[in-house]
């Protein structure tokens, strides 16, 4: 090869190393590098409204008098422990690596604003004295996420990833009642045939009793009429909805519910389009954290709870 052909392979060979050089300070992660909170300038203590947004799925959650509510379920308490987290994530959040800067690369990381639904980001949009967007991205390999803010194509490796509720009920405060067995007396549930029966106990008795079991009749084993209580220790809901807004007709039964302590409570049982439902109608004693049930509402039970609800031992262990 002569002289002059080796300078311009030379130049081309210069060439392509500039090129590529310019490509990978635009396109390519930087070093590891701390760069602070993410939100450093974000007032969170005036956090009042949450909304998320995927695809078609659009949540509000927004503090109403002192309560945090979601707007898409009539303004029903929202779970205190959902915020909670999700702010206590955002405070710790931290730029942990500044990644591309190139919209063109954006899909890639899950980041887009248009696309399929793999490539087009979740915004997060807080709103305190100013609304703040932020878009999240893919999950990384590394323990964070990559995210954005919305008309900034600046994308960042944040730590910790935010476990952000992607359900409308996951926002939602979804506790009935939590009364402990160990203080429950008696549970009498009534038929819409008018057919009754119940188990009780004594306080000093481990397990509930069958009311009008045969004296032949024997149950199972010991515990095995405890069912219609232990329904009562953590029950949550699968939906809530305003009573208006269930063609409710007449109760399949109505449960009541005494304890130790005398405090008392009622409900009926619906059964809606093969859904199952639970409306408090009436409560004495009760502590808040015992009865978050509210007036007004109905409350969709999994089957097994009406199950166990509506299930009568006494004639089902007949001989």
């Amino acid at each position: 090869m002569g002289r002059k052909g080796l300078i311009g392979l030379a130049c081309v060979t210069v060439g392509l190393a500039l090129a590529y050089g310019f490509y990978a300070q635009n396109n390519a992660p930087t070093a590891l590098k701390a760069e602070g909170a993410l939100l450093a300038d974000v007032n969170l203590p005036a956090l009042n409204a949450i909304r998320y947004v995927k695809g078609e799925q659009s949540i509000r959650v927004a503090l109403k008098d002192g309560v945090w509510v979601v707007p898409e379920k009539d303004e029903y308490p929202a779970s205190g422990k959902a915020v909670a987290d999700l702010v206590a994530h955002l405070k710790d959040a931290k730029k942990l690596e500044a990644r591309t800067a190139n919209p063109s690369l954006h899909a890639r990381l899950g980041l887009a604003e248009t696309g399929s639904d793999e490539e087009k980001a979740a915004r997060l949009t807080l709103e305190t004295d100013k609304a703040i967007e932020l878009l999240l991205g893919n999950r990384s390999s590394q323990e964070g996420q990559l995210m954005r803010f919305a008309g900034d194509n600046q994308a960042w490796l944040v730590t910790p990833a935010l476990n952000v509720p992607t359900e409308v009920n996951a926002w939602l405060d979804r506790r009935i009642t939590d009364i402990a067995f160990a203080d429950i007396k008696n549970v009498a549930v009534t038929l819409k045939d008018g057919t009754r029966f119940e188990v009780n106990r004594s306080e000093n008795q481990p397990n509930m009793q069958v009311v009008g079991l045969a004296s032949d009749s024997k149950v199972p084993y010991e515990s095995a009429a405890n069912g219609m209580a232990t329904v009562f220790g953590g029950l949550l809901f699968e939906d809530v909805k305003k009573l208006s807004a269930l063609p409710l007709a007449t109760p399949e039964a109505l449960v009541e519910l005494t304890t130790l302590k005398e405090h008392a409570l009622k409900a009926a049982l619906h059964v809606v389009e093969d859904q199952h439902w639970l409306v408090i109608t009436e409560h004495q004693g009760f502590s808040a954290s015992e009865l978050s049930a509210r007036e007004g509402w109905a409350y969709r039970i999994e089957p097994r709870h009406y199950q166990a609800l509506t299930h009568n031992l006494a004639k089902a262990l007949k001989p």
